[in-house]
Formats: C-alpha cells, structure tokens, sequence
C-alpha cells in the first residue's frame, strides 16, 4: 500500500485527536484561547465599569457604573451621558477588542471539530469571524445601530452553524444550553426593537452575554478534553457536578447584578405631592394645578415656597433655556417620607438632550443638544419639571387645558407609566407636538388607569 508524503490538513488531524486521545498539544494550544480572553475580557470590563462617570438613560446625573441602569456600549462612548469625559472608554476598547479577537478564533477553529460539510465549516468561519471584525467598527465615529445589525446577521450564521455543530456531536447539555442562550437573545432584539420593557433591558443584557460566554467557554473545554482526552482544570467531572456548578455561578451573578443597585428608583410612599415653582410663578394658575392634582389623584397637595435653580443650569445656544434633566435631578433631594413626588413648575423655557438607546446624542446634533420640551420627569422616580413656556396661548380654557394634561402626564412617568401607543391617552408621546397635547384626553387610558389604581391601593 503506498504511503502518501502529503501532510494531512488540519481537520483530518484534530478529528483524529478527537477519536483518540493524544498527549500532543501542538494542534490543541489555541482550543482554549476564547476561555482565558473571556475571563480577560470580563475583567477589564469590570474595571472599566470603576472608570465609568456616571450617568444612564434613566438617571442622567447618577455617579458611576450602574449594572442595573447603564449598557454596555455606555462604556464605549467618548462622553459619559453626565456629560464628563469617560475615561472608561479605552479600558473598554481593550475589552472589546479581546473579546472580539477570543470569538473570532472560535468560530476560526470550532468547525474543524465538527462532522458538518466543508462548505458548511467554510460559512460558520467567514461569518463568525466576519461578524467580529465589523463588531470593531464600534470603535469608530459609526453608526451603532448599522454595525450592529450587520454584525448580528454575521453572528447569526455562525450561531447557527456552532448549534448544528455541537449537536452532530452529541453533545446535547451544551446544545439545550445554547437554545436558552438563542432565546436570551430573541428577548434582547423584541424589547430593543419595540421598546416593550425597556427599562429592564441593561439586566438582560448582561445576564445574556454572561450566558453567552460561558456557552461558549463550556464548548471550548469541552472540545479541550476531546482532544487531549482529559479535562483542562483538573480531574474531570460529571455532568451533574458540572451542571451544578454552572448553575451555581449563574444564580451568584444575576444575584451580584440586581444588588449592584448604584441608584435607587424611589417607590413614592402613600402621603403628599409637593409643587415647587421655580423662580416667580403666577399664583392663579398655581392654585388651578394644585386643585387639579388633588381631583384627579385624590392626594393632598402642599405648596412649597418659590426657588431659584443656579445660574450654570441655563444654556443659551438657542435663547435663555434651562436644563430639565438639572432641574428634576435637584428637585429629587427635596423628596422625604412625607412626600410621594416633587412637581416643579416654571414659566421659563426648559430643554433636555435628546440621546439614542447607547447614550450618544441623536443626530444632527445641533437639532437635538438643547431639544426644547414642555415636561420632563423619572420613570419611575420622585421628581418632574413641567414648563408653559410653550403651552402658553391667549385662550385661557385651552391654555389651562394644555398645563393640566403636561402635569399629568408627567406624575404620571414619576409613578412608573412609559408612552402609551393607545390613541387619546394622556401619556401619549407628544414628542414636543402641540397637537399631540391638544387632542389628548383628560385621562389615562384603561391599562394605564389600571396601574394607577393598584399602585394607590
């Protein structure tokens, strides 16, 4: 029988370790390069989180990291969304960079220890790899939303491909585990793209790519022990010692993220709303808002004394404006036992910047930095700052009409109610719309109406 001089290929050779256990580990030294660049990239991740300033979408002026409010890509941007520099950014770039270089070495050799066709393992590694490069993009004056769209149909390919792969292997622990890793993930994409429990997305988030790294990390030990016929830390364990274990870690990470809370969202406890004007308010229409709050809440409403907000509030790059996001920021320390919300009220202009889901100002820049509005309040949270600057017409009925319905849409977002889609309601989004305002109701729709009523009970 001849005996062929050719060298086989590196398929052949890591198949053949696969089947039969060898001491070699000249073809089997990069199998575990994505576990060490995930624990890297978790690491410098977490230090970049102590970098980070401050700030999230739902609290603008919190200091520091929060696991509950802020994303990811929060650590990326080269402002913090408090507005200082994010000196975070280049320990995150590093991170990222890991972790793009750690997944893209991953689906570079993974086919290789698979039964799929060669066609097949050449889409798993172009698109897997392809995926990672453009994910680099990030790091460039890109859109987010394009890049990542672009590098998810990549990943997607290559996900796919990892999941046929690992189950032609009979490995079905690591295939069950990677359909709830797909399922994390389809949750991620629906509350993104539709905007249904977004305030809970920094949490899944997380929780997804933890997952994630870890599916990953169980495959490449898996492949590890394969080919070199033993288990990389140590002896190897059962399946059941195995699974607890991951099991284990997973309950203490989520356990660490939900305690990781940096910036409460006040619950508003059962007793007072308090009006604050800013600087000199009309005392008549102060009375008909005060009068209007307690019919339609059913709650006593005390007026606090007039105050003025400091100088370095007010933006003058188009007109006198001032800083809502400031303003409801300051009005949160005036909240005590006693009180369930601090509505501010002013007849000065007020504005706030408008930013995407990553923290980066909506373009152009110059229409959205100083974005007027006519309300802006936590959601949920224990302040609101309400402007009739822009609500102001010589009509009085149409022009208390306005103020009324600002006012209770914005307690509204201090009680924990987002935009309604339902036509009418009053928490529609007027997007600075006076005729969004105009042809709103008096009230909240039913399903909003319903969340009022038990959080009142």
């Amino acid at each position: 029988m001849p005996v062929s001089n050719s060298r086989p290929n590196s398929k052949t050779v890591i198949i053949q370790y696969m089947s039969t256990p060898v001491n070699n580990n000249s073809y089997s030294k990069w199998v575990l390069t994505p576990v060490f660049g995930s624990i890297l990239f978790v690491t410098l991740y977490i230090t970049a989180t102590f970098l980070y300033p401050g700030g999230s979408q739902q609290y603008p002026h919190a200091k520091g990291f929060s696991w509950l409010y802020n994303y990811w890509c929060n650590l990326l941007n080269y402002e913090a969304i408090n507005g200082a520099h994010n000196t975070a950014r280049p320990v995150a770039i590093a991170a990222m960079m890991v972790l793009c270089i750690s997944l893209a070495s991953f689906w570079y050799y993974f086919p290789y220890c698979t039964n799929l066709s060669a066609w097949f393992c050449k889409a798993i590694r172009i698109s897997g790899v392809a995926g990672m490069t453009i994910v680099l993009l990030l790091f460039a004056n890109l859109y987010h939303d394009a890049v990542i769209n672009i590098a998810g149909i990549a990943a997607l390919v290559a996900l796919l491909g990892t999941a046929i792969g690992i189950y032609r292997n009979k490995w079905y622990g690591l295939f069950w585990f990677g359909m709830i890793c797909a399922l994390l993930i389809g949750v991620n994409n629906y509350i993104y793209y539709t905007g249904n429990g977004l305030l809970y997305l920094p949490v899944i988030q997380k929780i997804t790519f933890l997952c994630f790294l870890l599916w990953i990390c169980l495959i490449n030990i898996k492949m590890y022990s394969k080919i070199n016929g033993r288990f990389p830390f140590g002896k190897n364990p059962s399946a059941s010692t195995g699974l607890r274990k991951i099991s284990s870690i997973l309950l203490l990470c989520c356990l660490y993220l939900v305690s990781c809370k940096e910036v409460p969202a006040d619950r508003p406890s059962k007793k007072y709303i308090a009006l604050q004007p800013i600087n000199q308010y009309n005392s008549r229409q102060l009375d008909f808002i005060k009068k209007e709050i307690q019919q339609f809440f059913h709650r006593q409403v005390i007026v606090l004394p007039a105050t003025t907000v400091p100088q370095h509030f007010v933006n003058t790059e188009k007109g006198k404006r001032y800083n809502a996001d400031s303003i409801v920021y300051m009005l949160r320390s005036l909240k005590n036992d006693s009180l369930i919300d601090v509505v501010g009220i002013t007849h000065e202009d007020i504005y706030t910047t408008k930013r995407d889901i990553q923290g980066n100002i909506k373009q152009p820049v110059a229409t959205y930095k100083v974005w007027g509005i006519f309300g802006l309040g936590y959601q949920p949270g224990p302040s609101c700052i309400i402007s009739d600057h822009r609500l102001y017409t010589d009509n009085n009925p149409i022009f208390q009409r306005r103020l009324r319905t600002v006012v209770i849409h914005e307690i509204g977002h201090n009680l924990g109610l987002p935009h309604c889609s339902s036509t009418g309601c009053i928490m529609s989004d007027a997007n600075e719309k006076m005729a969004t305002v105009d042809n709103s109701s008096n009230d909240y729709c039913k399903k909003c109406k319903r969340k009022i009523e038990n959080h009142n009970r």
